[in-house]
């Protein structure tokens, strides 16, 4: 069972319950995969990202069609992944294959579903706050592939990464940033705490050899 209350688990047994009763009360977006199928590999990630930062707007429910294929036919499913927005009992819009993170979005807005958070830095602070350091770094890397001019993301990213203690990867993201949107407070903020942190490197080395 997936360890999210945005994301679960769907076979036969609940099916009714999740996805056909649970789409009365609010949209659900059915993903359709397969243990063997490498595309699905790399959406499903995608998918349980955005499902965590739109807090709420929708439930995913992941059906694996080898172990549901009553379900799977149901659907008409004839490859995978296939991702199926169900409302009200009924399946309203569908994609097929891989799609980026930006992709995914787009299908869920045109579709009426908003963000709970409102944007990927409020998610992974919340993410932050809540001690899931990792799935932080995770959402924000996911949505800086899709999205490499998001200086604000930049620059929450490299903040996550600092207090990870990866500070070689930390560099990397926000030497990316162009020389203006290096003028932000947030990222002034982020690049005193690299000074500080080589500052205090550097004590410490004569420190040492003192």
């Amino acid at each position: 069972m997936t360890a999210s209350s945005h994301v679960i688990d769907v076979d036969i047994r609940n099916f009714e319950q999740i996805v056909l009763q649970g789409s009365l009360q609010g949209p659900v977006l059915v993903d359709f995969w397969a243990t063997w199928c490498e595309p699905c590999k790399s959406l499903g990630p995608v998918l349980e990202r955005v499902a965590e930062d739109y807090g709420g707007s929708f439930l995913l429910a992941k059906i694996d069609i080898d172990a549901s294929p009553e379900v799977a036919q149901a659907f008409r499913i004839q490859s995978v992944p296939t991702v199926v927005l169900v409302v009200d009992g009924q399946p309203v819009d569908a994609f097929t294959g891989v799609k980026s993170d930006k992709e995914v979005r787009e299908f869920l807005d045109k579709n009426g579903l908003t963000s709970g958070t409102g944007s990927p830095v409020d998610a992974a602070r919340e993410l932050e706050e809540a001690g899931e350091i990792v799935a932080a770094v995770g959402l924000l890397s996911g949505w800086l592939e899709d999205n490499p001019e998001d200086a604000q993301v930049r620059v929450a990213l490299a903040g996550l990464l600092i207090g990870a203690d990866d500070l070689e990867s930390a560099r990397e993201v926000f030497d990316g940033l162009s020389e203006a949107d290096r003028e932000s407070e947030e990222a002034r903020g982020v690049a005193a705490r690299f000074d500080l942190i080589e500052n205090s490197g550097d004590e410490e080395a004569l420190r040492a050899e003192l």
